[in-house]
């Protein structure tokens, strides 16, 4: 419902094991088995991209329709930062620790593909028609106040519609 999620927020189990994707479960496993061992720390990435890779593209270049709503909310993050953060928690003495890592500045799908409009790459990209309610407002905000200053990390690109606004080589 657009709500604040932090590290400490809980991951919601359905009591119908066949509504949650297997994606979701394997990744749930696998966290599970990382903060079993010693000195393991979990890195949950906001919606990766790069100019010509994300969210942006698929939408902008692949999909003219989407079943979604354009005011869903997406947490983003470019691959550097996300290489930048791992490299942090691998430097910091850390344990069993859960991260959520984004650029803090969550954008809806409408405002993700309206900003990458902004690039000359998908300037003339028409924009999908997200067919979702508009009223619904679904996805979540990342607070970030525990790895920027758990990690000390802070990322290079600080939002994607800045990010989009510069001249960025393909």
């Amino acid at each position: 419902d657009g709500g604040i999620v932090d590290e400490a927020s809980d991951v919601v189990f359905s009591e119908d094991p066949d509504s949650m994707s297997s994606r979701a479960v394997g990744i749930l496993q696998a966290e599970k088995k990382v903060l079993g061992h010693p000195g393991g720390i979990v890195l949950r990435l906001g919606g990766l991209y790069t100019l010509d890779r994300g969210a942006h593209n698929f939408w902008l270049t692949k999909v003219r329709e989407s079943a979604s709503a354009p005011n869903g909310l997406i947490n983003l993050l470019h691959y550097d930062d996300a290489a930048e953060a791992v490299v942090a928690a691998f430097e910091a003495d850390l344990r069993q620790e859960v991260f959520l890592v984004s650029d803090g500045q969550p954008l809806s799908r409408l405002e993700i593909c309206t900003s990458a409009q902004q690039h000359k790459l998908y300037a003339g990209q028409p924009l999908p028609n997200f067919k979702g309610s508009v009223d619904l407002m679904d996805g979540k905000r990342y607070n970030v106040a525990k790895v920027r200053s758990g990690l000390q990390w802070t990322p290079k690109f600080a939002h994607f519609s800045s990010f989009m606004a510069k001249d960025y080589a393909h």
